[in-house]
């Protein structure tokens, strides 16, 4: 089974890469804006940037979601902006200091990556459609921990610049591919 987290502040096109990747393997998608409570939707509508106490019961969902599906031995597919080290940790190993993960269990990190600018716009064009405010850019790139491959080994950061989203889904299909065979849902 294959646990896929698509990752990156906020208009990096996680969403839209995580359902091309659905189409694709046929994998269950899960938004992990879906599991925010009322109360950190309406800071990030007003522009409040999510402290740590915030964000650690939305992880925590999330991890548990992780785990029933590494329980139930299905794929998913996760978009999450995970965006520091820890975050990530929380979600594969909740507050363990370690994460029991089964043998067959293949996890993989694939942030998102686009310049400021572009990312600014996108979330203009798209402020009717999203309760993130775009005043909150700033704060998550600042928040925004990019994975040390060397430590964090199934952490990938694609540069999306001048891609499609097709080119970033082959992009993680290669990823995929060339790290456990996978090719298409089993």
């Amino acid at each position: 089974m294959t646990i896929l987290i698509i990752g990156g502040v906020t208009a990096t096109g996680k969403t839209s890469t995580a359902k091309l990747l659905h189409q694709y393997f046929g994998w269950d998608y899960r938004e992990a804006d879906e599991y925010h409570s009322p109360e950190n939707i309406a800071k990030m509508s007003a522009g409040i940037p999510l402290t740590d106490e915030d964000r650690f019961p939305w992880l925590m969902k999330l991890h548990e979601t992780i785990k029933q599906y590494i329980y139930d031995g299905k794929s998913v597919i996760l978009t999450c902006s995970a965006l520091r080290e820890i975050y990530r940790h929380m979600l594969l190993a909740g507050t363990s200091t370690t994460s029991d993960l089964p043998p067959d269990c293949q996890i993989y990190f694939i942030f998102l990556t686009l310049p400021k600018e572009v990312l600014h716009d996108r979330l203009v064009a798209r402020q009717s459609q999203h309760y993130m405010n775009p005043s909150l850019l700033g704060s998550q790139l600042a928040t925004f921990e990019v994975p040390d491959i060397n430590v964090e080994k199934n952490c990938y950061v694609i540069d999306c610049n001048g891609l499609t989203p097709q080119d970033v889904v082959e992009k993680i299909k290669i990823i995929l591919h060339e790290n456990s065979g996978i090719k298409k849902v089993q």
